[in-house]
């Protein structure tokens, strides 16, 4: 026997896909989607359904359909659909034929979306008819696509095979053999959100997806009988793998921070919902709603949310409306690790919160059993190797760095973005991830987020960070949320704040409340640094959240301001 040719053969992974597969066999019947499809003049929603047997017949037949036209193993293909069983479905089909599906904010800037797609080279482009649309009028810098599936109505011209779920399903169902990856094959291709910079495509394997599903297993124990609502896309594909009944909201997924709460409300009712994932803004308006209403949500018994910050004040509003037993969690990660650590409602409510408006920053936890981290010290140069990388003591500021078998270990055809957020560790063979994040662990050993690195404010005395000094100003009872900007001044910046009130202000009252805040910031060492008050009826925010505030822009609206005040003097 060649034993050397045996122990050269690639280490195989499991396809992810698999997971829906075991489902389906141990729970058929178990209803896996659940889609709100309208809304009557009574009020009541019709919904559209499949069973997890159902789901995985209909993953076989198209993945035997996209294999006919050439959509195989690792051809990379753009998927543009939005929440839907078709999105499930078309997904775990996909992973079966081991193609590398492509997902991208549908809410993305139009400059950025056309980059993201050009610079993956994809072969293939799945998308509703407005997708069609778009890559039509850039075709030229599309060129690479050659296999094109529409879904929906027919379009002439933009498609070379028409996906069409009834006609796919009228043969025989016979189970389709899923592809065997290796451990280093790309299994997807995830996009982030760009919120601080390019978005980037982050490479994910079959291993990091089941890395996920385990430490989300882990630390939450779902059971059988679980219902969830997902208001996030990816989230919802976390459903099917982990068993759960994912019932799809009629909203925007790209406006979550605007969402219509009774939508959400009405479906957690219909369905008996156990679970909810929501982002920040979404929760800040449900719970509001909730409370202005006096509607309470017994059968939920666990809130996720990510995306951004969590304040207190939304977590003990959405902890007021569920039952005793309930609790809210908050999961701190990136789209390249994720989770990273895990914090529930009940432990911030219990003197976390008090230490968030005293200037700590925002406390996410313990890291998850599945996840190394440490502090770096701060610096926006590459690292070497973890070796020589210098750390941080207990309470001191530094940058958040990762590890574990839920971290990306590359972006896509990005050399220059991985050097600089990556750091090698030889003894081991992987890469630790920089988060971009600023951070700290207490003594014990819980890790506080400080903020971005790249907003952080650089002035002569030394960096200011945009989370400790912002949960301060976010105590005073008018503030509805603030954010921390330095503008440049030649070798420094002056920190500025700007502040989104509560409600309109007059001029006269927005004068009273700015030498009230900067009364108010002078008793703090943290705050009393900040020069100026500035006023915003509304910041701008992340697409796919609607809760990352981009200070960015603010930063550049004070710039503007100042410069003007400098020539009208």
């Amino acid at each position: 026997m060649n034993t050397e040719h045996r122990n050269n053969q690639p280490k195989l992974a499991r396809n992810i896909a698999c997971r829906l597969t075991d489902i389906a066999r141990l729970m058929p019947h178990k209803r896996a989607i659940v889609q709100a499809i309208s809304r009557d003049n009574h009020g009541m929603w019709s919904y559209q359904q499949v069973t997890f047997q159902q789901l995985e017949r209909l993953t076989d037949f198209i993945a035997r359909g996209l294999e006919d036209i050439g959509i195989a193993a690792k051809v990379k293909t753009i998927v543009m659909i939005p929440p839907s069983i078709e999105f499930f479905a078309i997904t775990y089909a996909l992973l079966k034929v081991g193609a590398i599906p492509v997902f991208i904010d549908p809410g993305m800037k139009r400059s950025a979306l056309l980059q993201c797609i050009s610079e993956i080279e994809a072969e293939a482009f799945i998308s509703i008819p407005l997708g069609h649309v778009y890559r039509l009028l850039h075709r030229r810098k599309l060129s690479t696509i050659k296999y094109f599936v529409n879904i929906g109505r027919r379009l002439p011209m933009t498609s070379s095979w028409l996906h069409n779920l009834e006609d796919l399903c009228l043969g025989t169902w016979q189970p389709y053999p899923p592809y065997e990856p290796t451990v280093e094959d790309i299994s997807a291709i995830l996009f982030t959100s760009g919120s601080t910079g390019i978005p980037k495509g982050t490479i994910y394997t079959n291993e990091m997806f089941d890395g996920q599903i385990v430490a989300l297993e882990k630390v939450f124990k779902y059971d059988k009988d679980e219902i969830d609502i997902p208001t996030f896309p990816l989230f919802a594909l976390f459903d099917t793998a982990l068993g759960m009944t994912a019932v799809i909201p009629k909203m925007d997924f790209t406006k979550p921070g605007h969402v219509y709460p009774p939508n959400v409300l009405k479906l957690i009712e219909d369905q008996g919902a156990t679970h909810l994932f929501g982002s920040p803004a979404l929760l800040d308006r449900v719970s509001k709603w909730c409370i202005a209403n006096q509607i309470t949500l017994p059968t939920i018994k666990r809130i996720v949310t990510a995306g951004a910050p969590v304040r207190p004040d939304i977590i003990k509003n959405m902890k007021s409306i569920l039952s005793q037993d309930a609790d809210i969690y908050t999961a701190y990660g990136a789209t390249e690790s994720l989770p990273v650590a895990i914090e529930s409602a009940t432990s911030i409510l219990q003197g976390k919160a008090t230490k968030y408006y005293q200037g700590w920053g925002t406390c996410v936890g313990r890291p998850v059993s599945t996840i190394d981290a440490k502090i770096a010290r701060l610096t926006d140069e590459a690292y070497d190797s973890i070796e020589t990388t210098p750390m941080c003591d207990t309470n001191e500021i530094g940058e958040i760095i990762v590890h574990g078998k839920v971290t990306t270990q590359s972006y896509y055809r990005k050399d220059n973005e991985t050097r600089l957020s990556k750091i090698y560790d030889a003894q081991n063979q992987w890469y630790w991830h920089r988060m971009g994040d600023c951070g700290y662990f207490d003594a014990e050993g819980n890790l506080w987020f400080c903020g971005r690195k790249s907003q952080r404010v650089r002035t002569q005395e030394g960096d200011i960070f945009t989370e400790n000094v912002e949960g301060i100003f976010n105590d005073h009872p008018q503030v509805f949320r603030s954010a921390l900007v330095g503008i440049r001044m030649e070798n420094t910046e002056i920190p500025v704040i700007w502040i989104e009130p509560k409600k309109t202000l007059t001029p006269e009252e927005e004068a009273k409340l700015k030498n009230e805040l900067l009364a108010f910031s002078a008793q703090s060492p943290i705050t009393q640094v900040v020069k100026d008050v500035l006023f915003s009826k509304g910041f701008p925010v992340d697409i796919r959240h609607n809760a990352k505030i981009y200070r960015e822009e603010l930063r550049h609206n004070a710039e503007v301001l100042y410069s003007k005040r400098s020539r009208s003097k």
